[in-house]
């Protein structure tokens, strides 16, 4: 059952069980509902956001049969009532700290210039990116401490 509060017999055997003593009707055929169809709403949970560092996956609900646990058109829960969509949070645990940097100014006002990198170790937390010292990203590969940049043409002389 995926839902969280299973309608009645949702997980019992769906047949008459023979034994020794005589048959054994099913929960079905005891509450003789056994040609009737139940839907119910179920969770179907999105992918997070984020792999770390917590994100949100959103939880929406589908309508399913009882008897198959396939999706079917939504006219047939409409006895109950959907819940709400809504968020929840998700992959809650610290992203594995890496290098990141701080770009600074182009050397040059005009034309081909290069842009000083200022790096430093890192790890993401949600939205935000929190420094820590850079033992905890020995072994990575930093990126290159600078970069070119281009920028418009000078003016002739």
């Amino acid at each position: 059952c995926v839902v969280d509060i299973c309608p009645l017999g949702w997980d019992e055997a769906q047949e008459d069980i023979n034994t020794d003593s005589g048959t054994v009707p099913s929960l079905q055929t005891r509450l003789g509902v056994i040609s009737k169809h139940v839907y119910v709403w179920s969770p179907m949970i999105s992918k997070c956001s984020v792999t770390c560092g917590g994100g949100v996956a959103a939880v929406q609900y589908i309508c399913l049969a009882f008897d198959t646990k396939e999706k079917v058109p939504e006219v047939h829960c409409i006895r109950t009532s959907k819940p709400e969509r809504r968020l929840e949070t998700c992959n809650t645990e610290m992203c594995p700290a890496r290098w990141s940097f701080k770009r600074d100014t182009c050397s040059v006002t005009c034309g081909t210039g290069v842009i000083r990198r200022v790096l430093y170790c890192a790890r993401v937390n949600g939205e935000n990116e929190e420094p820590v010292a850079d033992e905890e990203c020995q072994g990575l590969s930093p990126p290159e401490d600078h970069e070119p940049c281009i920028l418009s043409p000078c003016p002739a002389r």
